[in-house]
């Protein structure tokens, strides 16, 4: 018999979030064993890190269902950019114009990746200068994409992706 396993640690929000360009993906992988996946990178120039404020802004929800067509999942990365300016600009409107795969790493440590070669997800903005002086002044944006698969959930840590 199976048993889906738990935890009692439930943290919530997102510790980081990257958008990879797909001409800076390498290559997925699966360990049958665990399930679980590793991926490379080709090249980290292109890789752009999100904010995100300590986990408290951003979050990660990925919907089920069935078409047709069969199932598909769409994954959905929202978070905010405080205080966007014209040190911003360029490369927010960057993510508006391309497609990315989103890497995404949860409160309790577990990295994701949403997209794929085939299918990655687009990139959306509301900016918002506030009404009063103690509203905030953003951009909330939101990844999204329809995939055949749901995001995968990887072996191959920050550190592995990321070296220095």
């Amino acid at each position: 018999m199976k048993r889906i396993e738990t935890t009692t640690d439930r943290m919530g929000g997102l510790n980081a979030v990257y958008a990879i360009p797909l001409s800076c993906f390498g290559d997925i992988e699966m360990d049958y064993a665990t399930g679980r996946y590793t991926i490379t990178l080709s090249s980290t120039d292109g890789v752009l890190a999100l904010p995100t404020d300590g986990g408290e802004a951003c979050s990660f929800d990925e919907q089920h269902d069935r078409d047709d067509n069969g199932d598909y999942w769409q994954p959905v990365v929202s978070g905010v950019i405080p205080s966007p300016g014209v040190d911003n600009a360029i490369d927010i409107e960057a993510l508006e114009r391309g497609e990315w795969l989103v890497l995404c790493e949860d409160g309790l440590g577990n990295l994701r990746l949403c997209g794929d070669a085939d299918v990655q997800l687009t990139f959306a903005t509301e900016t918002v200068s506030g009404v009063a002086s103690s509203e905030r002044n953003q951009v909330s944006y939101t990844f999204t994409g329809k995939l055949g698969h749901p995001s995968r959930i990887l072996a191959t840590t920050l550190d592995e992706l990321f070296i220095d």
